[in-house]
């Protein structure tokens, strides 16, 4: 009788550690100085990427830009989060405001993050780890990756940062799930 109690009680906390945060929770700064609140996301399908202004990909900002101009009156937010983590981004918050600006409005830009590691943010945290995001344990494994979340705030696909954010799967699971 002890031990079933005891085990009763391990399970239960167990499960508190075990679950999951909402994408809704998270807020991050904005490089121009706002804040991006995830809460206000609710009902829109949001993607989120690593960028970084040194890469070989950078071209896929304009794509993003694209996506937004295309889909934002549809229901998606694009949030890029500008990182160091792989060596190509040498750019302070104000440079890269500068580098993003005239870019649609929709797309939204935080400031410089880490998105790997130990030093990772709590949202990429989330979006890597699946006692978080009740999906998928995953690593960001280079810029431009991007990650996809439903307009019920769960976490729905992954994609590599060599797959351009215009390329049909990309394409086909934004407009599956707008």
């Amino acid at each position: 009788m002890k031990l079933s109690i005891l085990s009763f009680f391990l399970l239960l906390a167990m499960s508190g550690f075990a679950q999951q945060s909402s994408v809704y929770d998270f807020k991050v700064t904005s490089v121009s100085g706002g804040e991006i609140d995830f809460n206000n996301f609710r009902s829109k399908l949001i993607m989120t990427i690593n960028i970084a202004s040194g890469s070989e990909r950078r071209t896929q900002l304009l794509q993003l830009d694209t996506l937004c101009r295309t889909y934002a009156s549809s229901g998606l937010v694009v949030i890029a989060f500008p990182t160091n983590d792989f060596n190509k981004e040498p750019k302070s918050n104000e440079e890269i405001r500068t580098w993003v600006s005239g870019l649609h409005p929709n797309l939204l830009v935080a400031n410089k993050t880490s998105v790997i590691g130990e030093t990772r943010s709590a949202f990429y945290k989330w979006c890597t780890t699946k006692s978080q995001n009740g999906v998928i344990d995953t690593e960001v494994r280079g810029d431009y990756q991007k990650f996809l979340i439903t307009k019920e705030g769960k976490f729905l696909a992954v994609f590599s940062g060599v797959i351009n954010p215009l390329a049909e799967p990309v394409i086909k699971t934004i407009t599956a799930n707008l």
